[in-house]
């Protein structure tokens, strides 16, 4: 699995990314963002909640960080 540390220079939101098919290979159709969270542990809490709630669905949640680009040059310092 790859590593999901985020540059802590940068601010990050966390996503919860859905994966509709389960397989090996997924095609672009087959993932959605759910949510976006400035929580890692909020975050993971939904996706484990989404997980159990569709478990008989062949989907699966999990969570990524991705950076915020924000024009303002202190949107960094809100998040901190």
């Amino acid at each position: 699995m790859p590593s999901d540390s985020p540059n802590a220079r940068f601010a990050h939101l966390y996503l919860v990314l859905r994966f509709d098919r389960g397989g090996p290979t997924y095609d672009e159709s087959d993932v959605s963002v759910v949510s976006a969270f400035h929580s890692r542990a909020a975050a993971d809490a939904d996706a484990a909640r989404l997980n159990v709630l569709n478990e008989s669905r062949r989907c699966r949640y999990v969570v990524r960080s991705v950076r915020v680009k924000d024009e303002t040059p202190d949107a960094h310092a809100e998040h901190e």
